[in-house]
Parts: structure tokens; sequence; C-alpha cells
């Protein structure tokens, strides 16, 4: 990790390079440098900031808002080398200089209420611009009540952090995760009440979050659909071939699979329609003249297996009920044809899924 006085001799490097100066202010932040090895400090904090900037007794108001503001565009070039470091909010300390011109608003203390309101614009703003953010609007309500309970007014660093890690023994790109949706909404927030903290990215290691692709063999396959035939009902062990069989052939998600409806089987072209896939998209998908076959084998077996005049759903594939299939279900339900078919992890990040059969 690079050495504050390293970082700071980089820091008036740059910005002397860009034209500025910086004799005074070079001066001053060796001075807060100095300060923050004294108390043993590796990175900037608020706290420490505003202790440095507040340290002259006699000094005026303006004198120690400048003081904080050149802390500010020294921590803001720290923090893009390590984040964990931290930029002082902008009017944290008064400056008691006159305002000219047209008077601005200022930001007003968000009561936990005024937390809920914001919530409802963010959600709004962001679902505009194409966001679904289900797991984030439950995730952030909890959130918001957890602020109340604490009697916060604004998210800080800390309560962020606290919430974040509640969950005992989540996995750590679970609880990373967490603050991620806090980030993007306290970034939101800063913009209405500039004393929000935003938490510095990348606080939480989420560890390796991508999971090796489990490529199967064409035995494997073969496996998988054998092995439904543990499955309990008929209808089921059809269901459930004509699934995997589907999903190793064309490429599609598990998710848009069982969003199809019989409509969206075209036989005549030998077409699927893919409809409301990731980013909110529709695609055409061809398939091969034997699994348009094989899907309207399936047809035909839901017909005589479930021989209801008024389906439960339009679903293409349907649960021993009649109704649409539920993403839960189908992963579990794999996890246990996977294991009667005998496959095996290859690694800690390569276990069999029903995901990695579009691979």
């Amino acid at each position: 990790m690079t050495s504050l006085h390293d970082g700071l001799a980089d820091y008036l490097r740059i910005r002397r390079g860009e034209g500025v100066k910086f004799e005074k202010i070079g001066l001053v932040l060796e001075q807060f440098v100095e300060f923050l090895e004294e108390r043993g400090a590796e990175r900037v904090t608020v706290e420490l900031a505003v202790d440095w900037a507040t340290l002259p007794t006699e000094a005026s108001d303006l004198h120690r808002a400048n003081r904080l503001t050149m802390v500010r565009g020294f921590a803001a070039y720290l923090r893009e080398r390590d984040p964990v470091n931290e930029i002082p909010p902008w009017g944290l300390l008064p400056s008691g200089k006159p305002r000219t011109g047209r008077p601005r608003r200022r930001p007003v203390d968000p009561a936990p209420a005024g937390l809920r309101a914001a919530l409802a614009d963010y959600l709004r703003i962001r679902r505009a611009l194409g966001y679904k953010l289900t797991k984030d609007e439950r995730a952030l309500r909890n959130f918001v009540a957890f602020l109340e309970a604490s009697g916060a007014v604004r998210v800080t660093t800390e309560l962020a952090l606290d919430w974040a890690t509640l969950p005992e023994n989540a996995h750590p790109a679970s609880l990373a995760n967490r603050l991620t949706m806090v980030r993007q909404f306290a970034s939101y927030l800063r913009t209405i009440d500039p004393a929000t903290e935003v938490p510095p990215s990348r606080l939480l290691r989420a560890g390796n979050r991508r999971a090796t692709p489990y490529i199967y063999t064409d035995s494997e396959i073969a496996a998988l659909i054998d092995a439904a035939a543990m499955l309990r009902y008929p209808l089921l062990i059809s269901t459930y071939r004509t699934l995997i069989g589907l999903l190793a052939v064309s490429g599609l998600r598990v998710g848009e699979a069982i969003r199809l409806d019989r409509d969206d089987i075209d036989s005549e072209r030998g077409l699927l329609i893919v409809r409301n896939t990731k980013f909110g998209k529709t695609r055409l998908v061809p398939l091969h003249a034997t699994a348009i076959e094989a899907l309207d084998d399936y047809i035909r077996q839901r017909r005589r297996l479930y021989p209801c005049p008024q389906p439960r759903a339009p679903a293409a594939f349907i649960s021993a009920a009649g109704t649409r299939l539920i993403y839960n279900s189908v992963n579990v339900t794999f996890r246990k044809l996977a294991r009667r078919a005998g496959l095996q992890p290859r690694s800690p990040t390569c276990r069999p899924r029903a995901h990695d059969l579009r691979h």
C-alpha cells in the first residue's frame, strides 16, 4: 500500500502538471499527513479530517472550511487508489462566507418519512431507466426501517455496514451485494442531502462471486434425462425430460424456458418466441426439427396426463398441479436429478447447475 507521503507527492505532482501551483496547499497537506501519522492513521477518515481542520482555535470559520476543502481534494485522489479512504462531505464546516446571487434552498434533514419518500423516488427513477429492482426494493425498505429503528436521519457508512452484515453465516458475496444496494441509494440521497455518506466501494470483499460453468457431456445430459424417472408423477417426468433437453439444445436460460407459453412454440416455422428476456428484450430462437418434434410430443403427452379443458396456466411447461413451474422449484429438482445421475462438483466453484445447460 502506498504511504500517505508518497500519495501526497504523487497528488501534488499530478495537480502541478495540470497547471495548479499548489505551493501553499502543498505545505498545508504535508501538515495534515504528519497529523495523521502522529495518530497512527494509514488513511483519511472524515473524523480525523475535521479534527485537523478545526485545530486552529483562533481561526475563522472560513479558514477552517478552506482547510477541510484542501483535504477533500487530496482524499478524493487517495480514494481512487484505496476505496477505504473517506471524503469529507461538502458543507460539513460552516464557512461564514456571505452568499451572493440567487438564494439556494437549504438542504433539509431527511426525517425517516423523508427517507421512505426518497426511496420511492429513487426506485421510480431507476425503473424508468429500465431496471426492475425487485430484490433491491425489498432490501432497501428493510434498510430504511433499520435506520428508523436506529433513530438516524441520514445514511452513514457505519450504519450501512452494520445493516449489510446483519445476516449471520451469509456468504460474503451476499453481504457485499447488500452494501452495493445501499451505496447506490446513498449516492442518490447525497444529491438531496450532501451530508449523506456513501460507503466506499469494495468495503466488503465478495470473494469469488462467479461460478465456473459446468460443461455437460452428452452422456451426462442423457443421464439427467433418465434420472427424471425418479419423479413421483408421470406428468413431472415428461415435463423435466423435455425441459432439460430444451435447455441443452437451445441456449435458453431456465427462467426464459419456464416463462414460455404454448403459443410461443411455432412448430410450423421451427421457432420459439422468447419474450421479456434479460434487459426486457424479445427474441426468436430457431430449433432443430427434432427439438420441435420433442416439444410437440410433450404437448400431446401433457394433454393425456393432464386432461383439463381449461388449463390453470397458459404455460408450455406445467407442474403436476397444472400450474407454471417455479424457478426455485426447478433448481431444487435439478439438484436431485444431478445427484441421481451421479454428477459430482468438479471444483468448489464448478457444480452442476440447470443454468449451465445453456453453455
